[in-house]
């Protein structure tokens, strides 16, 4: 029978919380690219997408309003929630990507000027 010491209790959730990051990393990527291609539309699920993203990129300049979220296609807040769990993995979003400065700035041009999010 082994005990439990605060050290091996330390190494068991540091093992675990790294097991979710990997998950996040690898279930979040793909939703963020599914994202990414959706937003350089020019729908109106484009745009919901793309404020979205910018709310995970600068929530400061660019607050997001939750109806947007329900304005998706149910297979785009999947994607959306898959992509707030991959901001929780300890990187920012456009680091995920190659080019996702670039491609964060162009959504930035796209929606500029920031409209306020309020009722």
């Amino acid at each position: 029978m082994t005990t439990q010491t605060p050290i091996n209790d330390f190494i068991h959730q540091l093992t675990h919380h790294e097991s979710l990051r990997v998950r996040r990393i690898q279930q979040g990527v793909p939703a963020l690219q599914r994202l990414i291609a959706v937003a350089q539309g020019e729908t109106h699920q484009a745009a919901h997408c793309r404020r979205f993203l910018l709310s995970l990129y600068n929530s400061f300049e660019w607050p997001f309003d939750m109806r947007r979220l329900r304005a998706l296609d149910p297979d785009l807040q999947q994607a959306a929630l898959a992509v707030i769990e991959l901001d929780w993995a300890g990187h920012e979003i456009h680091t995920h990507l190659h080019g996702g400065d670039e491609i964060f700035q162009d959504f930035w041009e796209r929606e500029t000027p920031p409209l306020p999010e309020t009722d």
